[in-house]
């Protein structure tokens, strides 16, 4: 009769807590738990990816923002015009072809995007900014998008003219008149 009842008691032992910490996890609960882990890092890393590369984006628009705004202050205290221009796909620095450039490679180092923002997938949108010596922008306005192909919006800075406003935003859109600006 004994024998019979630790029978009937051998399946409660495994539901003892102590015993099952005894044993560990099996082979099956392992392996689920690696998956679960697996699946949410391949979308965390994903998404941050994304986010990573969009603040990327976005210091760059605003070094380049910060560059036209000293560049501005060149032109007003030289008392001469300064053009910056886009030099390759991601470079901007002075326009070396336009007589009278107060604004040089020397005092107005060129500003390379990628480097400078980390991200070697950045790209800009051609686009010419020019002060004149009173410190106002001349021609048209000018607008250049940045934009990469791991980030979902691009940024935009665009110079204003006459007031040679420097405003810098960002759009979901291939549009510059779409830009949402948060400076200006």
């Amino acid at each position: 009769m004994v024998s019979n009842a630790l029978k009937i008691m051998q399946p409660l032992a495994l539901l003892n807590p102590r015993r099952r910490a005894d044993q560990g996890f099996t082979l099956i609960e392992l392996m689920v738990t690696v998956a679960v882990i697996s699946i949410l890092s391949a979308v965390g890393f994903r998404s941050f990816s994304g986010f990573l590369e969009q603040q990327k984006l976005r210091q760059a628009a605003l070094e380049l923002a910060g560059m036209l705004r000293n560049s501005r202050a060149l032109a007003m205290k030289n008392g001469a015009a300064c053009q910056i221009i886009q030099t390759t796909t991601a470079t901007f620095g002075a326009d070396s072809s336009l007589t009278g450039n107060t604004c040089t490679s020397t005092n107005v180092p060129a500003l390379n995007l990628r480097a400078s923002s980390g991200s070697s997938v950045l790209m800009a949108t051609n686009a010419t900014f020019t002060f004149t010596p009173n410190g106002f922008a001349s021609g048209t306005s000018a607008t250049t998008l940045l934009s990469s192909s791991l980030a979902t919006s691009q940024w935009c800075v665009s110079l204003i003219s006459p007031s040679a406003l420097i405003r810098v935003g960002w759009t979901t859109r291939s549009n510059v008149n779409a830009c949402n600006y948060v400076s200006g």
